[in-house]
């Protein structure tokens, strides 16, 4: 609870992230800024860019580092506590360098996001069970045993904890690991050569393993550039569930794992830091793949509401839709009702759950 002290005082929380016209960036600052809101907090957001970073369009991007002195304006005001992105504006450095661009934020408490950093409080996505149920269902659901991946930079911690679930699954199943069928991306779609290698590389390959989806663009067109048909020839999965998979022909199978939170847990976690001076370092559940009521009815809502299935409306509401899609599958299940019946009662169903707790919101 907040003490009387904190409520007459708005806490003021600043988000550091590289550029917005990145989805997942763009994704963990609405989340946060629906955080903000409902913790009663100020919240100023530092778009910047990558910190030393290395980009496909040499000439469009000469001056891209000019926006970081953004950050620098992060440093000189006096916030209560930084969040900082650095799994993605620290993608292009080691684990050093990450130390030392946080050092310039000495004298504010600073929480970062997606990579852990030795002496700072952090805020994670589990990495660890989507992805291994994506990789099961290849081997499981589909017979796959020949499995490479696109891994992220090896600078990053969400690459290699992904990378290292993909190594894991594979021993489980009794499937050999094999360096040569992994080739490592940038996290964005500019890695169509390093893709074509892969492929090139190893023509034998059943499936495909990106460590997020944008990285998957890059091997549709590294396929499209080869006659080969995504998800017929080679199996293709993804991760991040970007608004991407959906354009992609045809859609990308992904796991779901929602930035949005990311950032609303983060600004949450922000205040009780800076409040209790705790900070709980569980991390944020990545979606699954599964063929159950539940899980599906929940990959449903999250859809549907995507960014605001944080706030706590939207959360009565997705409780409301839940419902429905249990009601859906229970009357699917009746074989003593014909469709006019079934139909009927959904209708029926759907009606009085919109009256009775859609409308109390």
């Amino acid at each position: 609870m907040m003490n009387d002290t904190a409520k007459r005082r708005r806490i003021k929380i600043g988000l550091l992230v590289s550029h917005l016209e990145d989805d997942f960036d763009d994704a963990v600052a609405e989340g946060a800024m629906i955080g903000a809101e409902q913790c009663d907090a100020d919240l100023v957001i530092f778009p910047g860019r990558y910190i030393d970073g290395v980009y496909a369009d040499k000439l469009r991007t000469v001056y891209e580092y000019q926006y970081n002195t953004l950050f620098d304006m992060a440093a000189a005001n006096k916030f209560d506590v930084l969040l900082v992105l650095i799994g993605t504006l620290g993608t292009y450095l080691d684990n050093e360098h990450k130390v030392q661009f946080l050092k310039k934020f000495a004298g504010t408490p600073v929480i970062t996001i997606t990579a852990h950093i030795d002496g700072y409080p952090c805020i994670m996505l589990d990495n660890r069970t989507g992805m291994k149920e994506a990789i099961e269902h290849l081997i499981k659901v589909h017979g796959c045993k020949k499995i490479g991946m696109v891994s992220g930079p090896k600078t990053s911690d969400d690459a290699l904890e992904r990378l290292d679930v993909y190594k894991e699954t594979l021993e489980e199943n009794g499937i050999i690991y094999d360096e040569k069928r992994v080739a490592y991306g940038n996290f964005s779609k500019f890695c169509v050569d390093e893709v074509g290698k892969l492929i090139d590389d190893n023509p034998e390959l059943e499936a495909i393993v990106f460590a997020n989806d944008q990285m998957a663009i890059a091997g549709y067109k590294a396929m499209e550039e080869r006659g080969i048909r995504p998800g017929k020839d080679i199996l293709v999965t993804g991760f991040d569930d970007d608004p991407v998979a959906e354009e992609l022909n045809p859609h990308l199978t992904t796991v779901k794992a929602d930035p949005s939170e990311l950032g609303y847990h983060a600004v949450q976690e922000a205040v009780n830091y800076v409040i209790n001076k705790a900070i709980n370092n569980d991390k944020i559940s990545s979606g699954r793949i599964s063929d159950d009521p539940e899980a599906f009815a929940r990959r449903m809502s999250q859809f549907l509401f995507n960014k605001y299935s944080a706030s706590e409306t939207t959360a009565k509401m997705r409780e409301v839709y839940v419902k429905i899609i249990y009601a859906l599958d229970d009357y699917a299940r009746e074989e003593n009702l014909d469709n006019e019946v079934k139909k009927d009662k959904v209708l029926e169903m759907i009606s009085t759950l919109a009256s009775e707790e859609f409308f109390r919101f």
